[in-house]
C-alpha cells in the first residue's frame, strides 16, 4: 500500500517562531518580512551548522563563518555608499564564495540580480542597462566583457572578482569591512519589505532579449517555506 504524502507545516512553525523574535526584539511588525533580518538571526542561532559544502574543492562553512563573512562585505557595501533600492550583479558558478554578498545585499536592502555568465556583450549591456548595478561580482575571465558592455552606459559600476586578477578582487573588498561594526554590532537597515525589492530576476518571451521580474522580500519569506512541500513525509 502507497502510503498518503501530506504537507508539513513544521517550517511554518518554524518561521513564525523566529520571526516572532525578531520583531520582539526591533518593535518592527513588518520585520517578520525583512529576509536580511531572518538570515542573520538564523545565522547566530547556530553559529556551528554547516552552511555549505563546495562540491568542486570540498571546501566547507558553517555558519558562524559566513555571518562574519557577510558582515563585512555587507560593511564593505555601505562603505562603497550602496544603499537600499541600488543594485548588484552576480555573475559566476556556483561556489563558496557567491553566497557571501547575496546575503549581505539582503541584509542592506540592496537588490541582487542574478546574470548568466556566459551571456555575450550585447546580451550584457541589454541586461546592464535595465538592471543600473552598482556593483558586478564575477570571475576574472568576464572582467573584459563586463568592462565593454558597460561602456557607453553612464554607469559607476566596481568590479568586484571573486578570483584575482587586475581590478579588486573578492578578499580584498571584504577588508574594506573589516573598520566597520563587529557581527555583535551590526543591524541590518530598516526598510518596509512589502515595496522592497529583494530580487530581480531575468526573464523574456521566445525571441525577446531578457527582462527583469522584481521580487520584494515579503513575497520571498511568503513563498519560500512552500519550497519544503517536494520533500515526502509520511506525517
Amino acid at each position: 500500500m502507497k502510503v498518503p504524502r501530506y504537507t508539513n507545516d513544521a517550517v511554518h512553525w518554524f518561521i513564525n517562531e523566529l520571526t516572532s523574535r525578531i520583531v520582539a526584539e526591533s518593535g518592527i511588525p513588518s520585520d517578520r518580512y525583512h529576509l536580511g533580518k531572518i538570515l542573520i538571526q538564523s545565522l547566530k542561532d547556530a553559529p556551528d551548522f554547516l552552511t555549505q559544502i563546495d562540491g568542486a574543492t570540498d571546501e566547507r562553512e558553517n555558519n558562524s563563518s559566513v555571518l562574519e563573512r557577510t558582515v563585512r562585505c555587507a560593511n564593505a557595501m555601505k562603505a562603497a555608499s550602496l544603499k537600499v533600492g541600488d543594485v548588484v550583479i552576480l555573475m559566476a558558478p556556483n561556489h563558496i564564495d557567491l553566497v557571501i554578498p547575496f546575503y549581505a545585499a539582503l541584509y542592506l536592502g540592496v537588490i541582487v540580480a542574478a546574470v548568466d555568465r556566459t551571456l555575450g556583450i550585447q546580451e550584457l549591456r541589454n541586461s546592464f542597462n535595465i538592471n543600473r548595478p552598482r556593483m558586478v561580482f564575477c570571475q576574472n575571465e568576464k572582467v573584459s566583457d563586463i568592462q565593454n558592455a558597460l561602456d557607453g552606459l553612464e554607469l559607476d559600476t566596481l568590479i568586484v572578482t571573486f578570483d584575482k586578477g587586475d581590478l579588486c578582487s573578492f578578499n580584498k573588498f571584504l577588508e574594506r569591512g573589516i573598520n566597520g561594526p563587529s557581527v555583535n554590532e551590526f543591524r541590518p537597515t530598516d526598510f518596509n519589505p512589502e515595496d522592497t525589492i529583494g530580487l530581480l530576476i531575468a526573464t523574456s518571451g521566445t525571441t525577446g532579449l531578457p527582462k527583469s521580474a522584481a521580487v520584494t522580500h515579503k513575497s520571498l519569506v511568503i513563498s519560500g517555506p512552500y519550497l519544503w512541500q517536494v520533500f515526502s513525509t509520511s506525517t
